[in-house]
């Protein structure tokens, strides 16, 4: 991070009272006062049901369980080692087993081996089916519990309704609600909770009222929690208002709202933008529940809100209120405020809440050194930005995508690509966008750094920053064209087919000039039946290429052997009404009618003919005849006497001659017949020859009447013929 460290002058590698400080140096401040984090490993508690006493039960049948597949063997372990069951035991069996398939063998197996389950065991179980997403064998087990001694109750439905929510199958808790009350099992509020906790997930808001008005009608009364969820799930779907009139059912019910009823519906009004809604809800808390005392989330959500309306001065006395009422502000509360403080440009405000973080023993975290390196990056101040960078992973704070990201971008604004490649470097090698639970980074910011790194040759690093933001969930169309293109330039269109691919799977379009580029770069390869596969992702998606890559396209594949290939395309091009080359065309029907074949050349053909082309007929016949391909010739002429073009006489002498050196005399009659038919005559030579090979085959009619045929032209004279 040599490169990086350039930017930071000499003068600032010290610190310097926070008195002493002005506006641009405000970061330092916050920097000289934060100490460095000291871990301590602790020691792990054990898990429930594990004792250090390698006789444990629980431990000893876990160990048999787990390292074993099961087996006869493992069942006689386990008979010597679970003896005098309990339900306590069982049930931190079940609990420590490390797969649910390992706890669902086990509690089948002391079904069968005299344990009596109870509703314990039972709710156990369908916990940890539903956890591993085992939910047909979950569903077994509850069904069949009256087959074994143990009496329904809500618990273990509630289970199921939460397991089959949790996997997305909404209808299935729906179906599993309905059969507890045909099973004669009364839903309780803990049902009606996990219920609409189900379907106010999906959103399923109409549905969820209708719920809660049987709820009411049945008698169940809703407690704080149902309401709370009530309330969470109708702000999450955008309907405030409804959630409102839950809170003044609550009234209604003597139900009594705690803290989190408050949270809840304020923030559900700020984010609808709501936000002076909010502060008079907020003023009437005091008078309606004056012993609610708001928490740091309250005054949090308040604050937020104020600031997403540029409302910064009224967020400031939230937060001197806060304070003084003895509430302390966290992460979240600073952060919020002083993003809004950066993103107005007080920086004089800024630095007073800064100082109120140091006195009040704040920490700052990663979002806080973010915050303020993005501002310090758009007030241009990049070297103030790179001293909070720096010190910060001094200091032990891990930097996160978003730190490498300000920076990244910035560097690239100004032009200093080699500081913001180092950076990228270190970015790649630590491998923070692949850690769990880091934040999302924003693909934007990247995008210089694509586009330089594919100018410059280096598309395979782009291309690997880039996989990594995918693994993230990152989608963003113009940063696969821009690694196509590079690898294109750079020779590599195999790797930027691969990315084709995926932009392809993932439902993106690329756009004529991706395909276009690595068709090309596949051509200039020599990878003519690559380009083919590009050509037909093209084509799948609508698009079409030019018509001079189809002609490149066609000779290389041509030249490569693939004539079938080529012809394919022609049709296509033909079908796509593509203007047709017609030298490059004739050479794919020779090479076509020299491999045998002849029927998809005559395809090719007539289609030509349909879309008004015509093969070039002089080298068609010049190379057909050449090559003695006399049959196939013949067809060729039947196609012109048929179509009526025009075709030079000394064609038709050649071929009937051809035909008849190669003893196909009657297909020479037919040829013959046919061109007499049309008005056509052959040279008086190729009379005499058809006649002669006639009588040598011993088609002496035929013969005959060529004969006739010749004395008419020669005027009555005899006939010069073998006999």
């Amino acid at each position: 991070m040599m490169m990086l460290k350039g930017l930071i002058s000499s003068e600032m590698g010290h610190f310097i009272p926070a008195v002493e400080l002005g506006t641009r140096s405000w970061s330092l401040c916050l920097l000289s006062c934060h100490n460095k984090h000291k871990i301590t490993a602790e020691e792990p508690e054990p898990e429930p049901g594990m004792s250090e006493s390698p006789q444990n039960p629980v431990e000893v049948i876990c160990r048999i369980l787990a390292t074993k597949p099961w087996t006869t063997e493992v069942e006689n372990q386990l008979s010597s080692a679970a003896t005098n069951l309990t339900t306590a035991t069982v049930t931190d069996v079940l609990s420590n087993a490390k797969t649910s398939l390992q706890a669902y063998r086990f509690f089948n197996w002391t079904r069968t081996n005299g344990f009596k389950h109870d509703i314990q065991t039972y709710f156990k179980i369908l916990e940890i089916l539903g956890r591993g997403r085992h939910l047909n064998s979950a569903r077994a087990l509850l069904f069949g519990m009256p087959d074994n001694g143990v009496v329904w109750e809500d618990c273990v439905f509630n289970s199921l309704i939460r397991s089959y929510g949790r996997a997305g199958v909404m209808q299935q808790s729906i179906v599993i609600f309905k059969k507890m009350k045909e099973l004669g099992v009364p839903p309780t509020v803990l049902t009606y909770n996990n219920l609409f906790t189900v379907l106010l997930k999906r959103g399923r808001t109409n549905m969820t009222k209708k719920y809660y008005t049987s709820m009411v009608s049945e008698g169940v009364l809703p407690d704080v929690y149902t309401y709370n969820i009530l309330i969470r799930g109708f702000c999450l779907s955008s309907k405030v208002d409804v959630a409102l009139g839950f809170f003044q059912d609550m009234r209604k019910m003597e139900c009594s709202p705690d803290i989190v009823t408050y949270n809840t519906l304020l923030d559900g009004l700020c984010k609808n933008g709501r936000v002076q809604d909010a502060y008079k809800f907020w003023r009437g808390m005091s008078k309606t529940s004056p012993d609610l005392v708001p928490s740091v989330v309250t005054y949090s959500t308040m604050i937020r809100g104020f600031c997403k309306k540029d409302r910064v001065d009224e967020a400031l006395k939230f937060l001197n209120e806060m304070v003084s009422r003895g509430v302390s502000p966290n992460e979240v509360t600073y952060n919020t405020i002083i993003q809004a403080l950066c993103d107005a440009n007080k920086l004089e405000e800024t630095h007073k809440i800064i100082q109120k973080m140091i006195l009040g023993n704040f920490k700052p975290d990663i979002c806080t050194y973010n915050i303020l390196m993005s501002a310090q990056c758009n007030a241009g101040n990049l070297e103030e930005a790179a001293q909070i960078f720096y010190k910060m992973t001094e200091l032990g704070v891990c930097a996160n995508s978003a730190t490498y990201s300000v920076m990244i971008r910035s560097l690239c604004s100004r032009g200093e690509f080699d500081k913001a490649v180092e950076l990228l470097d270190d970015l790649l090698q630590k491998g923070i966008l692949l850690e769990a639970g880091s934040c999302v980074p924003i693909v934007a910011a990247y995008n210089p750094m694509f586009a330089h790194l594919c100018r410059h040759g280096k598309s395979e690093k782009a291309e690997k920053l880039f996989r990594q933001l995918l693994k993230q969930g990152i989608q963003d169309p113009s940063t696969f064209k821009t690694l196509i293109l590079g690898h294109c330039k750079e020779g590599t269109p195999e790797a930027g087919f691969e990315l084709l691919n995926i932009m392809l799977w993932r439902n993106f379009s690329p756009d004529i000039d991706t395909y276009n580029a690595l068709m090309q770069s596949f051509l200039q390869k020599g990878q003519p039946a690559n380009a083919r596969n590009t050509l037909d992702r093209m084509l799948e998606r609508g698009h079409l290429p030019t018509a001079s890559t189809f002609h490149i396209l066609i000779d290389s594949l041509f030249r490569n052997g693939r004539v079938q290939a080529a012809s394919r395309i022609m049709k296509t091009m033909l079908e796509k009404d593509v203007r047709q080359d017609i030298d490059i065309s004739t050479k794919v029907l020779i090479a076509l009618i020299c491999q045998g074949l002849v029927g998809e050349a005559f395809e090719r053909i007539e289609l030509l003919y349909e879309k008004g082309y015509l093969p070039d007929m002089d080298k068609l016949f010049n190379d057909l005849c050449q090559k003695h391909k006399y049959p196939a010739a013949q067809r060729l002429l039947d196609f012109v006497l048929q179509k009526d073009c025009y075709l030079d006489s000394a064609y038709y002498n050649t071929v009937l001659d051809g035909l008849c050196v190669s003893g196909k005399a009657m297909e020479a009659f037919s040829l013959f017949y046919r061109m007499t038919e049309k008005g056509r005559k052959p040279d008086l030579r190729c009379y005499e020859m058809l006649v002669i090979s006639l009588q040598e085959e011993g088609k002496l009619k035929e013969a005959e009447f060529v004969s006739r045929r010749l004395k008419s032209i020669d005027g009555g004279g005899e006939t010069r013929v073998m006999r």
